[in-house]
């Protein structure tokens, strides 16, 4: 007995995943100024290539609008197929809901009501990320062999990628049932890594031992660190300044983060891996 695919609207997926409340009409804008022969067209060029679909798109006028209607309108096919998979509705609420943060995040950075995270974002519509709780699993290949700990992953195996999306604390017991949650949807898969500035170590020097992301660095075997990258920065200034003393400090934490770089420091990037 074949199931009914239920299908719906770019107006009902703004509203279901709270989109921002401007969206909804930007989408049905754009969706009016394309005729359907050219969105089959830049449909097949992402599915095919997204790279190739992010550079004909950004070459666009008011591109992140073009990319908050392309985006929206690939997560409702992507509706559909996650109950061809049998994947909950929950499971895709949950996932999806990552569009508003970044449609949040560009507003905030640009005064546009858009997406910007093209680098991104196609992996949602791809069902090559799902959102579990507190955190983000896409399923990826090792993009190097990695020998650390007792581990030896050979470049191509398949891991599944820990990422943490913003605008929640990164509690303990959250990440922990997220981690359940993993295992659960993904049996055949037992190694975890991730790439992220809050793996860092300097960040032990700024943080308590039982804080929750030294917690949760406590997890992994660091296997790289990149004392260049910038990101750190940006999560907690929400700005990258040239001079550290530019930086605000606004917060206890960004008190103590800004003396660490004034002090010659650096707060980086790294990545670590670990297996359940």
């Amino acid at each position: 007995m074949s199931v009914s695919i239920k299908k719906i609207t770019p107006e009902e997926f703004c509203v279901l995943v709270k989109m921002p409340e401007a969206a909804a009409g930007i989408i049905e804008e754009e969706r009016l100024k394309t005729e359907d022969k050219e969105y089959r067209a830049v449909r097949e060029t992402f599915f095919r290539d997204w790279q190739e679909f992010n550079r004909q798109v950004n070459r666009e006028e008011g591109s992140s609008r073009r990319f908050l209607y392309y985006y929206v309108m690939f997560a409702c096919e992507a509706y559909e197929d996650y109950q061809r998979k049998g994947l909950t509705e929950q499971l895709y609420l949950d996932t999806f809901s990552d569009y508003r943060i970044w449609c949040e995040n560009c507003y905030a950075q640009t005064g546009e009501c858009g997406l910007r995270e093209c680098e991104w974002l196609w992996r949602h519509s791809y069902l090559k990320l799902f959102r579990l709780g507190r955190l983000q699993y896409e399923l990826y290949p090792a993009r190097e062999d990695i020998s650390t700990g007792g581990f030896e992953i050979k470049k191509g195996q398949m891991l599944l990628n820990i990422h943490i999306p913003q605008g929640e604390p990164l509690r303990f017991d959250a990440c922990e049932d997220s981690l359940r949650q993993a295992q659960k949807m993904f049996p055949d898969f037992h190694y975890f890594v991730c790439d992220s500035w809050l793996l860092y170590p300097g960040l032990k020097e700024l943080m308590k031992a039982d804080s929750n992301i030294i917690r949760f660095q406590e997890r992994f075997h660091i296997f790289e660190v990149n004392e260049a990258d910038r990101d750190a920065e940006l999560r907690i200034f929400r700005t990258v300044r040239e001079d550290p003393a530019d930086y605000p400090e606004d917060t206890a934490f960004q008190k103590r983060a800004k003396a660490y770089l004034l002090a010659g420091r650096h707060l980086g990037n790294a990545s670590g891996i670990f297996m359940l």
